[in-house]
């Protein structure tokens, strides 16, 4: 296993800012926000967009990662959908990884799951209001790097993980379900 800083296994670009003036309906990119996912990671239906024709760096596409750097600290995968463009907002920066070195979805799992982010998240949750991160802490963030079949195996028990969390949930809503089923009949007696 190897340690790298994140500048040395990915291009990081800021996101920019876009006036809410400048927000169409039709627009050609989709103007992503920390508050356009949910807690789940996931992008939420009802996205801003925006004609874009800034520069390039500040457009996210399939082989992207945002991370967040204000409040909470995560990376999150842009959705595959065909034909989608993304610009990040200046809550993110857009993470570019060299998959040579290291894999987009092992990269995402440990950056939501370092011990490091954790102890940066709560100094600054402690130390300002709206905690946030400089380009350059993120540029010095260090990365455990194993070999790729390793990174492929943490991927996929990690997936086999959020699968069977998801499967409990379901089992569980179904069960109370089912439980106040019964005892609306059994209150019916």
């Amino acid at each position: 296993k190897m340690k790298y800083l994140l500048s040395e296994i990915s291009k990081i670009h800021p996101g920019v800012y876009i006036k809410s003036s400048e927000f169409v309906d039709e627009g050609s990119h989709v103007y992503l926000n920390l508050r356009d996912f949910d807690e789940d990671f996931q992008l939420n239906n009802e996205l801003t967009r925006v004609d874009f024709e800034g520069k390039s760096q500040f457009i996210a596409d399939k082989n992207s990662i945002l991370f967040s750097v204000r409040i909470k600290f995560k990376a999150y995968q842009l959705p595959q959908s065909a034909g989608e463009q993304f610009v990040a907002s200046t809550s993110f920066v857009i993470l570019k990884p060299d998959e040579n070195r290291i894999l987009k979805d092992y990269l995402i799992w440990f950056l939501n799951h370092s011990e490091e982010l954790k102890k940066l998240n709560e100094t600054q949750t402690k130390n300002t209001r709206m905690p946030y991160l400089n380009l350059k802490t993120i540029q010095n963030l260090v990365i455990d790097v194993p070999h790729i079949e390793k990174q492929k195996e943490i991927v996929q028990i990690n997936k086999l993980l959020e699968k069977e969390k998801k499967l409990t949930h379901n089992i569980l809503e179904l069960k109370e379900i089912y439980i106040q089923n019964l005892l609306n009949n059994t209150a019916k007696l």
